[in-house]
């Protein structure tokens, strides 16, 4: 499938000043794939601007975003950004959207990428690294150092355990037993969601094998009820699996709720119907909007961001950035969750702990890579610190 293949939209673009702009608040940013833009929207989901406009960075074909590292040393986290068609990880100021030196954090290596995530330590420097999905390969997974960029090597191998035309990836749990988070990825050539040892990248299985009208997966997150979201493409609806066993698939948005068409990216985010939980975020690429449900029952609430507003063509990944989290204790350096000024295995054990709470002020304290849940990433990203006591991060948002 070619990128307008994978970023389809039916639509105009709706022309609009480009504005400069930063975030704030509980802003939503959205990867616009066929504008090759980053849109930034207010808690309301009225248009705030461009956080990144159209070619940014050299960015072409944007399909998934996510928060990392402060690569400009100015005590934020910034944005890193795939491009389909660029064949790079571009990254942004997480204020002010502008693109950080060339705009390239990484490249090398990719073939038409589509995903991206923090993980393990390969090349034991003591920081997480970035692993990226290729859609068309020999080598699906490939994985870059953390803090350079460099291409590190590849990692899955095309076609492995059948995995093929892959589409996202998530570090999950670990069944392995070796301290490392699995990855999880979906295809958009069947109805599976395949298994891989996150430390050496060999198959493990085919962890879903369809089920509640599930045919070709998108974007997938599991959730602190201990069960795994994928955005069904095929079928318009979102559909969750067991998190421990891949099984008991449930429809959880019913085909075409609220309109929804080509489920692309979700995300669990502010509470919209003042039930006092968390509601869900998913962008329906095919007709450009943002839709929210329920977060426990995944009935339809309303449409966040309509179609075609701020010029939105494809709506693709989205993510959420904000102020409003205080840690307590504040953090005194990278890691240090208990507030004494030395990361050690106390911290990790505060993370440990904390695994799959979704209570704010845990989230606010230990959600150390800012995905909105309380998992071994956290731990491992704690445990690679330790001995370490340097500038801190800012509050997730």
């Amino acid at each position: 499938m070619n990128s307008f293949g994978r970023c389809f939209s039916v639509g105009v673009i709706l022309c609009g000043a480009a504005l400069s702009v930063s975030v704030r608040g509980d802003d939503m940013l959205v990867a616009d794939c066929l504008g090759h833009s980053v849109h930034r929207y207010d808690e309301n989901g009225q248009w705030l601007g461009d956080f990144v406009p159209p070619g940014g960075g050299g960015l072409r074909f944007p399909h998934s975003i996510i928060w990392g590292p402060d690569l400009n040393d100015d005590g934020m986290d910034d944005v890193y950004v795939v491009g389909l068609q660029s064949a790079a990880v571009h990254c942004y100021d997480g204020v002010t959207g502008a693109p950080i030196g060339d705009g390239v954090f990484a490249s090398g290596g990719m073939f038409s990428p589509v995903d991206l995530d923090w993980g393990p330590d390969r090349n034991d420097d003591g920081v997480p690294d970035l692993y990226v999905l290729n859609n068309a390969s020999s080598i699906r997974v490939v994985w870059y150092d953390g803090v350079t960029g460099d291409f590190g090597g590849g990692f899955i191998t095309g076609n492995s355990g059948g995995f093929v035309s892959g589409e996202f990836l998530v570090f999950g749990p670990d069944i392995t037993d070796d301290g490392v988070p699995e990855i999880y990825g979906t295809s958009a050539a069947d109805n599976r969601i395949y298994r891989f040892n996150g430390a050496t990248g060999a198959f493990i299985d085919r962890f879903v094998q369809g089920g509640a009208g599930y045919v070709t997966g998108r974007d997938l997150l599991f959730h602190t009820d201990g069960r795994l979201y994928v955005c069904n493409g095929g079928g318009n609806s979102i559909i969750s699996f067991d998190g421990e066993t891949g099984g008991d698939a449930q429809v959880f948005v019913p085909s075409r709720s609220g309109g929804l068409s080509n489920p692309h990216g979700l995300i669990w985010g502010p509470d919209a119907n003042d039930d006092g939980e968390k509601d869900l975020y998913v962008a329906s690429q095919a007709n450009a909007r943002v839709i929210r449900y329920d977060g426990l029952t995944g009935d339809f609430i309303d449409v966040f961001i309509p179609s075609g507003r701020g010029g939105i063509v494809a709506a693709a990944g989205i993510i959420f950035v904000s102020t409003g989290c205080t840690r307590d204790p504040e953090w005194l350096c990278d890691g240090d969750v208990d507030g004494d000024g030395q990361v050690n295995p106390v911290d990790s054990g505060l993370v440990q702990a904390a695994f799959g709470s979704a209570d704010e002020q845990d989230l606010c304290n230990f959600d150390v890579d800012c995905d909105g849940q309380i998992n071994p990433v956290d731990a491992g990203i704690v445990q690679s610190l330790f001995g370490t006591c340097d500038t801190p991060r800012g509050a997730c948002p």
